[in-house]
């Protein structure tokens, strides 16, 4: 077996003599043609060269503890180095991982001629996510106001201003949106018509999540 230095602590060249390990996993590494695989065989070999030059401080107050905190080290760096050079197409690896978006919940509900000053009440309930309230309408000089509560929040309390506002959108743009991360639960939405013309419209509720892909 010939040893090919990049530190004080080197790594093996791989052998036909020698099972596939984290040797063979780190060389293929090191000549795989992505750009992504090679950046990881740089780190890791960045990372042993830091390690040494620490190692030299500590090693004649511990050497049982630093040789054993370096020992930890390489096994958790080659075992990533093995799982990573094994996957993919001819050893590439994806990384960094993708951050995708689904759709685990959507809802419309239409309303038409809601009158000046009259409130639209709608219940709902939704998963885990971010939750995407749209409400839209039809013309652009009125002004549309949504409000989201609890079950709790009923007509009177909320006329009275004694519920829980969780959110809110008061101004004149059109569509009125409202965005916020949610747990499992159900709400209560109220949407006010400020006139001055009668409208009809849909609010749309929307839940998505974010996932890893690897």
């Amino acid at each position: 077996m010939r040893w090919r230095a990049r530190s004080r602590y080197i790594l093996p060249e791989p052998s036909v003599n020698r099972p596939n390990g984290g040797a063979d996993a780190v060389e293929r590494m090191r000549r795989a043609p992505d750009p992504p695989t090679r950046r990881i065989y740089y780190r890791l070999v960045k990372r042993l060269e830091h390690f040494d030059d620490v190692q030299d401080s500590r090693l004649v107050r511990h050497p049982r503890r630093s040789m054993t905190r370096f020992a930890a080290v390489l096994a958790t760096f080659l075992g990533v180095a093995a799982g990573t050079a094994g996957c993919g197409n001819g050893g590439a690896a994806n990384f960094p991982p993708k951050v995708t978006t689904s759709l685990v919940f959507e809802s419309e509900i239409p309303f038409t001629d809601l009158e000046r000053f009259r409130t639209l009440t709608t219940d709902f309930t939704v998963p885990a996510g971010t939750l995407q309230i749209t409400v839209d309408w039809a013309s652009a000089t009125d002004d549309l106001d949504l409000v989201l509560s609890n079950p709790a929040c009923d007509a009177l309390a909320f006329a009275a201003g004694l519920c829980k506002i969780l959110a809110s959108e008061r101004t004149n743009v059109k569509p009125a949106r409202v965005t916020m991360t949610t747990t499992a639960t159900a709400y209560r939405l109220f949407v006010v018509n400020m006139g001055p013309q009668a409208e009809s419209g849909t609010v749309t509720v929307k839940v998505t999540q974010a996932r890893l892909s690897l």
